[in-house]
């Protein structure tokens, strides 16, 4: 399971291994794959099974510098 930007870059790599089938979750800590915050904006995640790949996309918003006034 990948994390793209826009352009398609790779942003994060989830989960790089074969699975049986099931059920699975898996929790995404906002940072690349470097360690950084990844920005606000659209963003995909893909799945891939056999010759099957499967991308949705999603919307980050990140309240990181946000201030209430």
């Amino acid at each position: 399971m990948n994390i793209n930007d826009i352009l398609n870059r790779e942003i994060k790599t989830l989960v790089n291994e074969n699975k049986i089938a099931g059920e699975y979750s898996v929790t995404w800590d906002g940072k690349d794959n470097i360690g950084n915050e990844v920005s606000s904006g659209i963003h995909f995640y893909s799945l891939k099974y056999g010759d099957i790949s499967i991308s949705k996309k999603m919307i980050i918003v990140n309240f990181t510098n946000y201030e209430e006034t």
